[in-house]
């Protein structure tokens, strides 16, 4: 039972919105579109694993047993959907990324409207839909269907409908942790409003997450709990720090790249509107309080990435898209002003950061190749991103395969190969991380009897950790012929790296 009227912005007005508001949200959805098309080209990341796992799956695996995923089942389900319909496979996986895109911008803007205004919506979405995030972002499947949970989450909160809300809330978290903080935020907002409603959240909550993980489980998923906590515990452990980097490493980047959007935060912060339920209820503070939280958890994980912030930027989307607002609106008012005023001075203290930060980082790198707006930087290292070499590696490993013939090596790469030339991983462990392996949470041996047992024919890496890790360089040196190497190319390149590939020897460690 609500303890007051929910928190809502100006009613739709009765004349159509401004011309200008629509022309921003399809210019934006133009700028979407447009570079989607610009960066569709294979890549290292994840998603190579995932539509691997997704492909497997839609021919008739069972997730969690026949074919084993660190993913939870809803990230993956709508690449399924996609891949049952006998879209390429990575056509699919972009796809559900635009489509998850255009749900996370239509959430914005509904979610405005009833906050902040219809044109404060608008804008969020518009901003969306153009950020560096969301174009740095267009390579990870998964992550953007766990952003739209925690959206829709945090705006029913704020709207007070906690059993929808919670229903977002038990979606999100069965596509993935990282929601967590968000809808535990959400939850507290709830709870300091009424108990009742508390409860409702909660129960909905958990009755959404087990029915979707539960359905695993009934059909077949065997090893769900070992897939998806077992190898996850240790982003809990903080004592040390990952291979991965830290995440902390690369926040003064993230900040540069997010500036537009922070300072229109700022300005949506500076003059919070009271709500009904006093200033500790502002729903400006506590968007910005969500996005705050889910930012520190990442930077206190083990392992965190760049990748797990995203969940927070639709959130600071929407913060934004008010600001940008009221600052419109709001020009000759001087409390605007001084909004304003901290807000520029904001945006040039986070400049010299952050370009301090980018020159000293990338300068070492491939600073020709570095810009700190993503679109920009992506298009320019296209030609190094293109993993044609997967392409090449599958026209040499199909001809006169077996179904009991498979292919290893390091996972985004092994992945790609295997679903171009129509062979499976060996042993199904595709979503078989190095850095498990390096934290002792698989043994070496364990996955070279998971290898042996399925008859790996092809073992294909750079030369990254099978490659020098010295249980597998015995391993590749006892049981495989001599690699062939397949160069990094200039231009429309073959890949980040050098590529290795290892063709097992006949009767050799059967």
């Amino acid at each position: 039972m609500r303890s007051s009227a929910p928190v809502v912005g100006p009613p739709w007005p009765a004349q159509r919105p401004p011309l200008a508001a629509i022309a921003l949200a399809l210019l934006g959805a133009l700028a979407l579109a447009t570079f989607h098309l610009a960066v569709f080209f294979p890549t290292w990341a994840d998603e190579c694993v995932h539509v691997y796992v997704a492909s497997r799956v839609a021919a008739g695996a069972v997730l969690y047993r026949d074919i084993h995923s660190a993913r939870p089942p809803l990230a993956l389900l709508p690449l399924i959907a996609l891949l049952a319909l006998k879209l390429p496979p990575l056509l699919a996986a972009r796809a559900s990324v635009v489509l998850a895109c255009w749900a996370i911008a239509l959430a914005l803007a509904l979610a405005g409207r009833r906050l902040f205004g219809t044109a404060a919506g608008l804008v969020a979405a518009f901003l969306f839909l153009v950020a560096p995030e969301t174009a740095a972002r267009f390579a990870f499947t998964g992550i953007h269907i766990v952003a739209l949970g925690a959206a829709a989450c945090a705006a029913l909160a704020l709207l007070e409908r906690p059993g929808l809300a919670g229903l977002a809330a038990g979606l999100a978290l069965a596509s993935g942790q990282h929601a967590l903080v968000i809808a535990a935020c959400a939850g507290l907002w709830i709870a300091a409003r009424s108990r009742r409603a508390a409860l409702t959240f909660v129960l909905t909550a958990l009755a959404a997450s087990a029915l979707v993980y539960g359905g695993a489980v009934a059909l077949g998923g065997k090893d769900l709990v070992q897939d998806l906590i077992g190898r996850h515990l240790y982003h809990l452990d903080t004592s040390a720090p990952s291979d991965d980097g830290d995440i902390r490493w690369f926040l003064p980047t993230v900040a540069l790249e997010n500036l537009p959007l922070l300072a229109l935060a700022t300005v949506a912060l500076a003059r919070p509107v009271r709500a009904g339920g006093g200033w500790p209820f502002a729903p400006r503070m506590a968007l910005a309080a969500m996005v705050a939280l889910h930012v520190a958890a990442v930077a206190l994980m083990k392992g965190g990435l760049v990748l797990y912030l995203f969940p927070a930027h639709a959130l600071l989307a929407l913060l934004a898209g008010d600001g940008a607002l009221r600052l419109v609106r709001g020009l000759r008012a001087a409390a605007t002003r001084r909004a304003a005023l901290a807000a520029s001075l904001g945006v040039l203290v986070l400049s010299i950061w952050g370009f301090r930060s980018a020159r000293e980082r990338y300068e070492l790198r491939d600073a020709a190749h570095y810009s700190v707006v993503p679109q920009v930087r992506l298009a320019a290292m296209a030609h190094l991103q293109r993993l044609s070499v997967a392409e090449t590696l599958a026209r040499v490993v199909e001809p006169g395969s077996t179904p009991e013939e498979t292919v290893f090596g390091f996972p985004t790469l092994a992945a790609q190969v295997a679903v171009s030339a129509h062979r499976r991983v060996a042993g199904e462990l595709a979503d078989l991380a190095p850095r498990w392996i390096q934290l002792g949470l698989v043994t070496r041996q364990s996955v070279v009897k998971a290898l042996e047992a399925d008859h790996v024919r092809f073992f294909v890496t750079p030369r990254w950790f099978y490659f020098n890790d010295p249980y597998f360089k015995s391993y590749l040196a006892t049981c495989f012929e001599p690699p062939r190497v397949f160069p990094r190319a200039i231009g429309e390149g073959g890949g980040i790296p050098d590529v290795l590939l290892y063709r097992h020897l006949d009767g050799a460690c059967r």
